[in-house]
């Protein structure tokens, strides 16, 4: 009866040192239920080797109990591949056929180091934030059509220029 005294002690300190502030509520409860079927199983034990059983199927329960720090890294990591996967389908949304092979390849890029800087990210904001940094750099890649406006305003700007020169060369020979 003493073993079994000196080691539902032990289990309960054994809970009582993972502290409680290190668990949510509901997991801090699950702890104490795991403590209460421990020591019902020590007390119900037949030998020495049964106890010893007991209290450490009984630490196990313990140990799998997730802490608060646990929990928000896992909802982290979890936040972190959606946003990765949000990057990836809104750069995949912009069609490559709309991109000239540098410029996808361009565009890749953002995406490669937007997925990097959100692994990177100690929390949330900073995930939003890389993930909103790398879509500002995806959107000012230029597109074939932006592209081939440009030259053409170009050669417009070009053209009008060698007009009005002519025009002002004509009218300084008459």
């Amino acid at each position: 009866a003493e073993y079994k005294t000196e080691k539902k002690a032990e289990l309960e300190q054994y809970a009582a040192d993972k502290g409680q502030n290190n668990y949510s509520t509901a997991n801090w409860t699950e702890i104490q239920g795991y403590v209460t079927s421990g020591k019902t199983a020590i007390d119900g034990a037949a030998d020495k080797a049964a106890v010893d059983s007991a209290l450490t199927a009984a630490k196990e329960d313990i140990d799998a109990v997730k802490t608060i720090a646990q929990e928000e890294a896992e909802e982290l990591a979890a936040y972190k591949t959606e946003k990765k996967a949000e990057l990836e389908k809104y750069a995949a949304d912009k069609g490559q056929n709309n991109y000239s092979t540098a410029n996808w390849t361009k565009l890749q890029g953002y995406v490669t180091s937007g997925k990097a800087a959100i692994d990177k990210a100690a929390d949330k904001a900073a995930v939003d934030s890389a993930l909103t940094a790398a879509k500002a750099d995806i959107d000012a890649v230029k597109t074939i059509a932006q592209e081939e406006a440009e030259e053409l305003a170009a050669y417009k700007t070009e053209k009008k220029a060698e007009l009005e020169k002519y025009a002002a060369d004509k009218g300084q020979n008459n």
